[in-house]
């Protein structure tokens, strides 16, 4: 491949074809097994385009010649909700394996950079895939740190698994219970007259020695003489 200089520019509503076909790329190369949620080019055209509107998010697109080779997803928000501090979210950094280790990425994150001193943002984060193992560490070198860990269940899964957790959790409870007033029996073996006091009797140990036991007042005490 001969060597042709890479440009980073913001991309548009006419763009939406490479990005298309730069997201299913990036779907491949990059592992995902989950279904698409849009998966039919007028689903993802129509997707796309809401997000190339959206006031909150910016796409940049690298291009070699006509041909995109990275593009780059940014959301300026909080980094979280409770500290208000202005951030930029690199939701996606992509690069064709055939233009990786040749700067492609670091040009795409100048965008990054400009973007976080147009809004006045304090920090930029990203979202990496836990298995991007050279990714990572890219983003090591550059200075990012762990924040926080982002896992993500899909919706009819975490139901399910919350609505057996509430059955097994009502019946942790219920043995607790049972458990307790059993042991409450036990520490009171003279309540003849309470129910189960006689699987409380019979569990006890004879109480000739134990009295024997306790009254002997001198030396060692007395085994039930």
């Amino acid at each position: 491949m001969s060597r042709r200089s890479v440009d980073v520019r913001r991309a548009a509503a006419d763009d939406v074809d490479l990005l298309i076909e730069l997201a299913v790329r990036a779907r491949t190369d990059e592992g995902f097994d989950r279904p698409s949620a849009h998966p039919d080019d007028a689903s993802r055209r129509a997707h796309l385009l809401a997000a190339l509107e959206g006031s909150g998010t910016e796409v940049h697109l690298a291009m070699a010649g006509e041909d995109a080779v990275g593009a780059l997803v940014l959301r300026i928000g909080d980094l979280m909700v409770l500290t208000g501090a202005t951030t930029v979210h690199i939701e996606q950094l992509y690069v064709c394996p055939a233009w990786r280790h040749r700067g492609v990425a670091r040009q795409l994150l100048t965008a990054a950079v400009a973007a976080g001193e147009r809004h006045g943002a304090e920090d930029v984060a990203c979202v990496l895939p836990p298995g991007g193992r050279d990714l990572q560490r890219f983003f090591a070198r550059l200075g990012f740190a762990p924040l926080v860990t982002l896992r993500a269940v899909p919706l009819a899964r975490l139901r399910s698994r919350l609505a057996g957790g509430h059955v097994d959790g009502r019946r942790r409870v219920a043995l607790d219970q049972l458990v307790a007033r059993r042991r409450r029996q036990l520490d009171r073996p003279e309540a003849v007259g309470h129910p189960g006091a006689a699987a409380v009797v019979e569990l006890a140990p004879p109480p000739a020695p134990v009295l024997s036991a306790t009254v002997s007042g001198r030396g060692r005490p007395s085994a039930g003489r």
